[in-house]
């Protein structure tokens, strides 16, 4: 008989394919088979996840030694193809298995595709052996990637906001005409459809930098050659206006209509250098170069800015001064001939009417109690009947009003309360009286005792009056005291607040003592011998009002000129042929004889300038420049203004203000003052340190800002009210700048500072256009991480736009080593008519990605990147180190978009193409925006849709 072991049965197996299909399972069912989103789970569960196809796969090899095929596969998978990627791994985890380092993170995801990639040849071969299909990988990313593809399937124009008349001529009849020419030229659709914005925040010569890096590599991509608009404020307007110069002057001197290389990424390249090129361009080469731009002049330069410091102070000290001694004057012509006892019935008539006021004010608050003046109802009283009726529900409100009468029918609750108002009101008259009198009262009496120690009779004085006096030279040193201590103590912030507010009290102490010297001067004298000195001092100070009223520009004694003629030096440049202007500056600039030379045969050369008319700008040459300052309405009494004591104010080619002052012609503002063009604007949306700083103004030292000429802000003429008493800003506008008396939007001038003293980021304006992409900027140096900016942002266009912004900074936020996962985000703006827009938010923050020079950099001043804005003077390697930070910033993003399989990295992108392909890697896919899409995917319509798309 045959032996029936050796024949094969139905129950006889392939050893190899139980395995292979359990480990098969692993492996496709892993994050080593599918792509890892880059907003899709977190880095420590995907490194578990390979962990554990590791762990299986050794369980598997232990269980099935009959299974040589497999635990041949297995084995060189697992330590040939995985182990070295894990090993690593682990080396960049800490005790709890997180990773320590955000590169880690982001070198982790990289490997991590190059793992699925290496895996896919055992994965198939497992397959095989267990007589499975292998799946299609990445399907999951892949239908995320269509979804977003549907969202960026239409673009919508602006819409007029309703409401806002004002912004009609400004935009659509001025603005869009504009852009519609310059995509004209660029060869884009002749529309006003899915605009773009480029934002560049405040933050002085550090934002300049850091957003400098930031734009050249959104140059060389072609981004910025087709985005639409360009919105600066502060620091950022530094940068703004070398893209705004160069880009004209290039175009307008250097092209010429039948020139092939007359586009706007021609003139991107020639002056941010192209794509590849290892070495800066000329213009870059000038910024490094005059980074130290506020001293460009050298010892001169310096002496100079001391120099018109001091002067602007005794000018402003003089003024105030003279004032000071006007109302002596006229206090002593009052009170001169009045001795101490002549004020005592005043006093004690006022004192009475007062003690009665504060008796009598509790009673009719009592008396009054129960009255509801804000219940929101339009009033209305019969004089007949004294009931009170509501003209949407009569009835409702007269059975309240009878219901109150029956109860107190002596008193309606509207006279109740106005009784009331009328009775506080005329007890701080009665207040205010009679300090008034006191203090006239006591004016006397201090002559008195400063006559008696000028005598020598130091016996007949209160020994108070030595205290006052010791107080007052305490008062006077303190602020010094504080500064130096402070010094000592690396500025302590409570130490820094008793300084400041030490300094205000000392300001006003040298008013209140030239105040006081003059009154006792005249009082001294008595009304005998006024007669000849009197006449002189009143003569002279009626001649200096005159002469300052007349002559004296305090917009040409503030710092303001010297600031912003530094500013052109440095970023006002303007290209020409280099043949005509190679000379002593264009060798300064290049390393040698030879390099100059080059350039001169081949290349333009861009030279500063100090001027630059808005009518030079051309619409084709570059982004339309929105210029963000601040108009501070001190004095509004508009309950528009919510508190915020100032206004958006705009400086751009054609109009210029803002809501509550109007929008002008730009060339109605430079008719009024020719002071005015790109740069002077440009130094206004930079004048950081005024007087008056919109909602930032430090209330009790506008006073001192102004005494010690700190006033970089601009009073600008108010085309809009006609002619002026004064002919120009003179010694009343200090009065004003201090007081904040009188400013409004029908002042005949304007005062206007840094933009960011009412929105630093320069993206408010953007979102009145109703930009759908706008690249943000932001270089502000908030080393905690408040983002006080960006939330400001957010009320702001809730309330005044009804727009919503939504962002997870998350993402830029700092962790406790002081990295930060990315410098950007991306996030939505959903705009008052339901129309989607995106924003990508930049920062200056440290990822650990940076060159090394920027780390050591880091380690010298480790208050880098967030150094303080008063700091203006940039060696080469600070310089350098805010410029490469943001080139780093914009290359890591730019690299985001390598994973997405039909990116091409070397090609140029419109502004939609980077926010289309960015949302792929970067919007999570269950974010909010998607809503609705998801569903309608599978539709005929879409199908329709993506069919012609």
């Amino acid at each position: 008989m045959a032996d029936s072991s050796s024949k094969p049965t139905a129950e006889t197996t392939d050893p190899d394919k139980e395995p292979a299909h359990q480990l098969w399972v692993e492996l496709t069912t892993r994050i080593t088979r599918q792509d890892l989103h880059a907003r899709s789970g977190q880095e420590e569960a995907a490194s578990n996840s390979v962990y554990q196809v590791f762990k299986k796969g050794r369980e598997l090899m232990v269980e099935h030694p009959e299974a040589t095929k497999f635990c041949k596969v297995t084995e060189h998978m697992l330590n040939q193809i995985m182990r070295p990627y894990t090993a690593r791994w682990h080396g960049w985890m800490d005790a709890d298995e997180r990773f320590i380092l955000e590169t880690s993170r982001r070198q982790f995801r990289q490997e991590l595709a190059e793992l699925a990639e290496k895996l896919d040849k055992p994965t198939r071969v497992l397959a095989k052996m267990s007589g499975n299909e292998m799946p299609d990988p990445g399907s999951a990313f892949d239908d995320h990637v269509r979804t977003v593809d549907l969202l960026f399937e239409d673009d919508f124009a602006y819409q007029e906001i309703k409401g806002d008349p004002a912004y009609k001529e400004l935009i659509e009849e001025t603005e869009h005409p504009a852009i519609i020419q310059r995509r004209a030229a660029c060869g884009r659709s002749k529309d006003t459809h899915g605009l773009s914005g480029l934002a560049l925040s405040g933050g002085g010569i550090r934002s300049a930098t850091f957003c400098l890096g930031i734009v050249t590599e959104l140059a060389k991509r072609g981004v910025l050659s087709q985005t639409d608009y360009l919105s600066t404020v502060s620091g950022g307007g530094y940068l703004g206006a070398f893209i705004t110069s160069t880009f004209n002057s290039y175009k307008r001197d250097v092209c010429t209509e039948w020139d092939p290389k007359n586009s706007p990424q021609d003139t991107c390249d020639q002056v941010f250098g192209k794509k590849g090129e290892q070495t800066d361009s000329q213009p870059v080469r000038h910024l490094r170069n005059s980074s130290k731009y506020l001293l460009n002049k050298g010892t001169w330069g310096f002496l100079l800015i001391k120099a018109m410091m001091l002067y602007g102070i005794a000018l402003n000290l003089v003024t105030f001064s003279v004032v000071a001694m006007i109302l002596a004057i006229a206090v002593w012509a009052i009170t001169g001939a009045l001795e101490p006892g002549d004020y005592v019935w005043p006093v004690c008539i006022s004192g009475s009417l007062v003690a009665v006021a504060c008796l009598v004010v509790p009673i009719v608050q009592h008396r009054c109690r129960g009255a509801k003046p804000d219940s929101g109802l339009k009033t209305k009283v019969d004089k007949k009947d004294h009931t009170t009726t509501n003209s949407k529900s009569d009835e409702k409100v007269g059975s309240e009003d009878r219901s109150s009468t029956s109860q107190r029918p002596s008193i309606n609750p509207v006279r109740r309360y106005k009784w009331l108002s009328r009775t506080e009101g005329t007890a701080v008259i009665l207040v205010l009286i009679f300090v008034a009198i006191l203090g006239l009262a006591s004016l006397p009496l201090m002559v008195g005792w400063a006559v008696e120690i000028y005598n020598g009779r130091y016996d007949e004085v209160s020994d108070g009056f030595t205290v006052l006096a010791g107080v007052g030279i305490a008062v006077v040193t303190l602020p010094f005291i504080l500064a130096i201590i402070a010094t000592v103590l690396k500025q302590t912030r409570l130490v820094v607040k008793l300084a400041y507010w030490s300094m205000a009290v000392a300001g006003f102490s040298v008013s209140l003592a030239v105040f006081l010297l003059t009154y006792g001067f005249f009082y001294h004298q008595g009304y005998s011998g006024f007669m000849p000195i009197g006449l002189y001092v009143v003569g002279g100070l009626l001649l200096f009002s005159i002469w300052g009223y007349s002559f004296v520009n305090i917009n040409l004694t503030s710092p303001h000129r010297y600031y912003r003629n530094r500013l052109c030096e440095c970023y006002l440049l303007v290209a020409s042929q280099a043949e005509k202007r190679v000379g002593r500056l264009l060798k300064s600039l290049l390393p040698n004889q030879a390099a100059c030379s080059a350039i001169a045969e081949d290349e333009p050369c861009f030279v500063p300038r100090s001027r630059f008319e808005f009518d030079e700008i051309d619409a084709e040459a570059a982004p339309l420049h929105l210029i963000n300052a601040t108009v501070n309405l001190g004095y509004e009494r508009s309950p528009e203004m919510r508190g915020r004591r100032s206004d958006f104010f705009l400086f751009s080619k054609e109009q210029s203000g803002s809501v509550a002052t109007d929008y002008h012609q730009t060339d109605d503002l430079a008719a009024e003052d020719p002071h005015l063009d790109l740069g002077t604007a440009v130094a206004i949306s930079g004048a950081a340190a005024s007087g008056q700083m919109g909602w930032k103004t430090p209330r009790g030292l506008e006073y001192l800002l102004v005494i010690l000429n700190v006033r970089l802000g601009y009073w600008l003429r108010n085309p809009g009210k006609g002619s002026s008493f004064f002919f120009k800003p003179g010694p009343f506008h200090l009065l004003k700048e201090m007081t904040s008396y009188r400013m409004d939007s029908r002042a005949s001038y304007l005062n206007v500072s840094d933009g960011g003293h009412i929105e630093n980021l320069a993206i408010y304006e953007l979102l009145r256009r109703q930009c759908r992409f706008i690249i943000a900027i932001e270089g502000g140096g908030q080393r905690k991480s408040t983002f006080s900016d960006m939330r400001r942002l957010q009320r702001y266009a809730s309330i005044d736009l009804g727009c919503q912004i939504s962002i997870d900074m998350s993402d830029v936020d700092c962790s406790e080593r002081g990295f930060s996962k990315h410098h950007h985000a991306l996030g939505t703006i959903t705009y008052r008519n339901g129309q989607r827009g995106f924003l990508l938010y930049f920062r200056t923050t440290m990822t650990g990605d940076e060159q090394d020079h920027v780390h050591d950099y880091q380690r010298v001043c480790p208050s880098f990147p967030h150094q303080t804005t008063g700091d203006q003077f940039f060696d080469e390697a600070q310089f350098e180190a805010y410029r490469s930070l943001g080139q780093t910033a914009a290359e890591l993003m730019f690299g985001q978009l390598n994973a997405l399989k039909d990116f091409n990295p070397d090609g140029l992108m419109s502004p939609k193409d980077l926010f289309r392909n960015l949302a792929k890697v970067a919007l999570p896919d269950n974010h909010e925006v998607f809503d609705g899409l998801q569903e309608s995917k599978g539709s005929d319509s879409v199908t329709k849709n993506k069919q012609t798309t």
